[in-house]
């Protein structure tokens, strides 16, 4: 290959290089302010969990909403959530596998959120409350959806399966309260022991769990696009690291050409004055 090819190859692929820095830079920007807007969301989420703990012990409160119950069969709802985009990981064959083992057709409800996840229904005849194939712009509908459910009693617990960076396991239980297990760690320490509930204790603590389950719904629909995005900096990462391996490669080529040019014009001057010298 000659030495002006491989130099366009070098450049091209410097050029590939800004533009996968530029989609990384971007990646970076929207990780930055989505990680932000899902801290915001469960700070609030473990305030409102603390502040109706507080009232659960304080005023020794037995409400069906905030303690957990033995009842048979629980009610749950599993909220599944995927990328918009035809995106095909182990986790999402995971999640599956996991809805049937432990979906009850008859009891149990089911939202299915982004493209595999309403496919999943679709092709295996689950009967859903809600399905959408996109996930931006669903959280306040989801959020309501399931604040309207858990205050009239109709769920004993709520699971969300997704990919998310706050659990190993995928699978994220936010109802009964008791059973959140997501890894957080809340910077507010607003409470104390002379917290007041106005109007009434009964008031508060629905508003509270109306808070509640609505911001942690809107923080776990944020962390999916959190966790894939990522994915796309890993990615993005990795493409550089990719290229700059090739850049060096092909420059090394150039190099070593150069120096076999350089050598054998060399070798032909030294020969030439050898020449000169018995001519004389």
């Amino acid at each position: 290959m000659d030495k002006q090819k491989q130099q366009n190859q070098i450049e091209n692929l410097k050029k590939l290089k800004e533009i996968v820095e530029i989609s990384k830079f971007d990646t970076l920007q929207k990780l930055e302010k989505a990680n932000k807007i899902s801290r915001r969301f469960l700070d609030v989420a473990f305030v409102s969990k603390e502040m109706i703990n507080l009232a659960r012990s304080k005023y020794n409160i037995k409400n069906k909403q905030i303690k957990k119950y033995k009842s048979k069969p629980i009610r749950n709802i599993w909220i599944f959530i995927t990328p918009e985009k035809e995106i095909l990981t182990t986790n999402i064959v995971k999640f599956s596998k996991i809805l049937f083992n432990n979906y009850n057709h008859k009891n149990d409800y089911l939202i299915c959120i982004g493209f595999a996840a309403s496919k999943f229904a679709k092709k295996n005849n689950y009967e859903t409350i809600f399905v959408d194939e996109k996930i931006t712009g669903l959280e306040d509908k989801i959020g309501n959806l399931l604040t309207k459910m858990v205050l009239s009693n109709e769920v004993d617990k709520i699971t969300f399966l997704l990919d998310s960076s706050r659990s190993t396991k995928g699978r994220i239980n936010i109802f009964p309260i008791e059973e959140l297990d997501i890894k957080y760690s809340n910077s507010s320490k607003i409470l104390n022991e002379k917290q007041v509930f106005y109007p009434s204790i009964i008031s508060c603590i629905d508003t509270l769990l109306s808070i509640y389950v609505s911001k942690i719904t809107h923080a776990l629909i944020i962390e999916t696009r959190f966790y894939y995005l990522k994915e796309k900096l890993i990615k993005n990462e990795n493409s550089i690291k990719n290229i700059d391996k090739l850049i060096d490669l092909k420059q090394k080529e150039v190099n070593k050409a150069n120096i076999k040019k350089n050598t054998e014009e060399l070798i032909f001057m030294t020969q030439l004055a050898k020449r000169g010298t018995k001519n004389d």
